[in-house]
């Protein structure tokens, strides 16, 4: 993508105008808020303690103990920061790559699916009351 005759980058910038992926443009800006998360994985009826690092209305960027393979549905448990709602939605896991220098621990792209119209309102106040404090 092209801006004023320039190469268009994202590097450097605000997580709130951060909103360019590598497949183009995010449908979702994506917010820098980091907060517990558990990952029920219904398949193995098991449940994996991680850690967000980014959050959007389309889903998360955690931290994972262990390695979710791209394509797997989960259900994603957490609780916003400043908030008291806690919130479970099915999501699909996007992406998973090991962390440099840390073989134990994965980066993983979590997009959440068929989230009810009450959430996404949810998140579209939240993410607006939020950028100006965090």
């Amino acid at each position: 993508m092209r801006l004023c005759g320039s190469p268009w980058t994202t590097q450097g910038l605000p997580d709130i105008l951060n909103s360019v992926s590598n497949t183009g443009v995010r449908k979702f800006v994506r917010k820098h808020i980091e907060f517990p998360v558990r990952i029920l994985l219904p398949s193995a009826n098991h449940v994996v303690a991680c850690h967000a690092k980014n959050f959007g209305a389309g889903g998360l960027g955690i931290e994972c103990p262990v390695q979710l393979e791209p394509g797997t549905r989960v259900e994603v448990e957490f609780v916003l920061p400043g908030e008291k709602r806690v919130l479970r939605l099915t999501a699909n896991v996007r992406s998973a790559q090991p962390l440099p220098l840390n073989e134990k621990r994965w980066r993983v792209g979590i997009q959440f699916v068929n989230v009810p119209q009450a959430d996404q309102v949810y998140f579209t106040n939240y993410m607006a009351g939020t950028f100006l404090l965090y």
